[in-house]
């Protein structure tokens, strides 16, 4: 098997009648959370240059609701990062956390979760 960059997402799997993020709503871990450390597993890049890239919001993160999640030059929606375009190595997401929206979040950054699973 080939070198593979391992990025990691959550899942909101449960959130209350004040919603802000809807179930089957994915991020890319770790995740900011209000008033403790974020959650989740950092990315195991393959190399430096795509961490920057990412870091430099060059190459963003995406998802369609409850189905797919991937990377892609902000500048070209729609083409999807499958490889990366610095090492050649193949990007792969796998879920890892699954959160409950459990408050209305007070800044547009930090996010109100609680854990209710993980995938190891």
């Amino acid at each position: 098997m080939g070198k593979e960059c391992k990025i990691y997402y959550m899942t909101v799997v449960e959130e209350q009648t004040e919603r802000w993020s809807d179930v089957g709503s994915h991020s890319i871990e770790p995740v900011k959370v209000e008033g403790r450390e974020p959650l989740g597993k950092q990315p195991e890049f393959c190399c430096p240059e795509l961490k920057a890239e990412i870091d430099k919001y060059n190459i963003g993160f995406f998802y369609r609701l409850g189905k797919k999640v991937g990377l892609q030059f902000p500048h070209s929606p729609g083409k999807n990062i499958r490889f990366c375009p610095f090492c050649g190595a193949k990007i792969v997401f796998k879920e890892h956390l699954k959160l409950k929206v459990i408050e209305t979040p007070i800044t547009r950054h930090q996010y109100h979760y609680e854990v209710v699973g993980e995938n190891s």
